[in-house]
């Protein structure tokens, strides 16, 4: 998996919402493989607040930086900047980010 079930339940808890052929996911984790987000679907819902993604590659140790619009959510001057050992979970941290209440 690229999203870890726990971190799938945060983005569910903050408004995400997963569907699969207009099915919705029930929430249990023995089924969360078959909802898992793609990048392409959590970049989506970043929407216009999503600005790029970076790959920092260090021999075996990869780290992804998902970077957000700062005209949001009263985000500091630099914007938000959301890390994770795979793209996926990047966006994922950046979504949440960007949809704090």
């Amino acid at each position: 998996m690229n999203i870890p079930f726990e971190l799938a339940v945060e983005l569910r808890d903050a408004g995400y919402v997963f569907i699969r052929n207009g099915i919705e996911w029930d929430g249990t984790e023995v089924n969360y493989p078959l909802w898992e987000p793609t990048l392409s679907e959590l970049i989506e819902a970043c929407g216009d607040n999503f600005l790029k993604l970076t790959n920092f590659s260090s021999g075996e140790l990869a780290t992804w930086r998902a970077d957000g619009n700062e005209e949001i959510n009263n985000a500091p001057d630099w914007g938000y900047s959301m890390g994770g050992a795979t793209p996926e979970i990047a966006v994922a941290r950046l979504y949440l980010a960007l949809n704090k209440p």
